[in-house]
């Protein structure tokens, strides 16, 4: 990876914004990205069970704590 634009950093007082800025650089200007309508859906499905994996991880761990307290009770 190159690091090359970014500064040191003082150990004390952190600066803010560390990156320099070459003179000759412009802004990039990022285009919104257009999907057609099967891309959209592809996209919100993966959301969605992105989103329900993680729900059911965290139930999952919910219910094994409730079982364990319950155990040493």
């Amino acid at each position: 990876a190159d690091m090359s634009e970014i500064e040191p950093q003082p150990i004390l007082m952190p600066k803010i914004g560390g990156f320099r800025k070459s003179k000759d650089e412009k802004p990039q200007s990022q285009a919104p990205v257009h999907l057609d309508r099967e891309e959209k859906r592809a996209f919100i499905g993966g959301v969605l069970s992105a989103g329900l994996v993680v729900g059911l991880i965290i139930a999952a761990a919910f219910a094994a704590l409730i079982f364990l307290i319950g155990q040493l009770g």
